[in-house]
């Protein structure tokens, strides 16, 4: 039954079109990375060091396969998710299958297809080097095992651990909102680890907590020379070895817990004590009520802009998502704002610019996710709710559904900012010199509007 559904599950994502288009953008990624001077992140840049040298290899896949992470959460967070969005969830509960059954058989499938997927780099960057290159230094022979072994080392475990945790999300949530956000989540996390190794205490720490390897990979290979970068193969050593391990742990463990947590059945999982049940039993009488008489002025229109944009609002700010996204990005301005007091290797007071350029910084990224993910959650909400057909006949004009998405996703975006704002002011004021003065105000960052300060 376990291959059953494995194979299921592996047929439908090979007859998607979306699959082959993921394929087709990572064998692009690579061959525009051998083509063009692009320079990659991990392991800092590729400067005199061949482009299909062990290193540079090693740097662009684990640069991908990091960035690719926030486009390919579907492909496995919703593998159980999808039993409940065609409704097809208690036909399949009714059926003799087994847990291990149905969420292994799931999450293989799915698994494969993600190792499917991300071939595609290997596969631009080897096709990349085999292109003739019509000017600059020619690229020195390439050798096809390098492709093999750093793909199996660098990419598979990171593939094995977002798909362990996409599916545990997207299986014990069963929100699709939550599924589409990881991807964002785990670049935040790799930042924070970036962060952690600019302090040479930190270097161990950083190394393991990296969960795609880039940090692990840096420490392995900064003292290595240019020559050394040219020709030696990237092994599962060191830091590098470390960190593999311990992330394969957790992806094994996150599995064993999704496994015990997940139930047949089609509420989902609720964290803590469940609320009592009301007594169904006692009916209250329905109270009198006028019948209202329909209006349709300005004032009418008014009220129902005003009504909409509350729901929209709170539907927002309620979820645990947004106040995750939002405890992430105070989480990386108090990481970020530790060197925020050092200027040129100077140790100095922390100004209002100095601040104002972390908080820009620290929730830029943020921002983007709130107005992309939150404008799309509103227009698509009443369609996910099954409620679009009694949203369309309500007597409200388009232009009422249209300023209800605008002005909630700005609410939003200015909660967020004024978040920002709170922590940068908490920071200025604990380190705030002696001799100025004890007035703070909100001083405007150039580089985002919505951005403060204080000063």
């Amino acid at each position: 039954m376990l291959a059953s559904v494995a194979a299921f599950e592996l047929h439908f994502h090979l007859t998607r079109p979306i699959t082959w288009f993921y394929f087709v953008l990572f064998v692009a990624e690579g061959v525009l990375f051998m083509a063009t001077g692009m320079e990659v992140v991990a392991g800092g840049g590729v400067g005199t060091v061949a482009r299909n040298a062990p290193f540079a290899i090693a740097a662009a896949l684990l640069t991908f396969t990091a960035l690719n992470q926030v486009i390919v959460t579907g492909l496995v967070g919703t593998s159980v998710l999808r039993d409940y969005q065609y409704r097809t969830h208690e036909l399949v509960f009714t059926t003799p299958i087994t847990k291990r059954d149905y969420l292994g058989g799931r999450f293989l499938g799915a698994f494969a297809i993600m190792a499917l997927v991300h071939v595609g780099l290997p596969v631009g960057l080897l096709l990349g080097a085999l292109v003739p290159r019509s000017g600059g230094t020619p690229l020195p022979p390439t050798a096809f095992l390098p492709y093999v072994t750093q793909y199996a080392l660098l990419v598979l475990p990171t593939l094995f651990l977002t798909s362990a945790i996409f599916f545990a999300v997207g299986a014990l949530t069963r929100s699709l909102f939550a599924i589409y956000t990881q991807g964002l989540v785990l670049l935040v996390v790799q930042l924070l680890t970036g962060t952690l190794l600019s302090n040479l205490d930190s270097q161990r720490l950083a190394a393991l907590l990296d969960p795609f390897g880039g940090q692990a990979f840096s420490l392995l290979t900064r003292y290595w020379s240019v020559m050394e970068k040219g020709s030696r193969q990237i092994a599962a050593d060191g830091f590098l070895l470390e960190n593999r391990l311990v992330w394969m742990g957790v992806s094994l463990a996150l599995l064993g817990a999704t496994y015990a947590a997940f139930r047949f059945r089609a509420a989902p999982v609720v964290l803590g004590r469940a609320k009592a049940a009301r007594d169904e039993g006692v009916t209250p009488a329905p109270a009198a009520v006028a019948h209202p008489g329909q209006r349709f002025d300005g004032a009418v229109w008014r009220a129902q802009v005003a009504s909409s944009t509350r729901l929209a609002f709170w539907s927002v700010v309620r979820q645990p998502t947004f106040a995750a996204i939002v405890a992430m990005g105070i989480v990386l301005l108090l990481v970020s704002s530790r060197n925020v007091d050092v200027l040129y290797a100077q140790v100095s007071w922390p100004l209002t610019y100095t601040v104002v350029e972390t908080l820009a910084n620290s929730f830029l990224l943020l921002f983007i996710l709130i107005v992309t993910l939150y404008t799309g959650e509103a227009v698509w909400r009443e369609r996910q709710l099954k409620a679009d057909q009694i949203a369309d006949a309500l007597p409200s004009g388009t232009s009422v559904a249209l300023l209800e998405t605008s002005r909630a996703w700005s609410s939003s975006r200015h909660s967020c900012s004024s978040s920002s704002r709170s922590s940068g002011c908490a920071f200025r004021r604990r380190r705030d010199t002696p001799t100025s003065s004890r007035r703070f105000t909100c001083v405007t960052s150039s580089a985002s509007p919505s951005l403060r300060s204080c000063s």
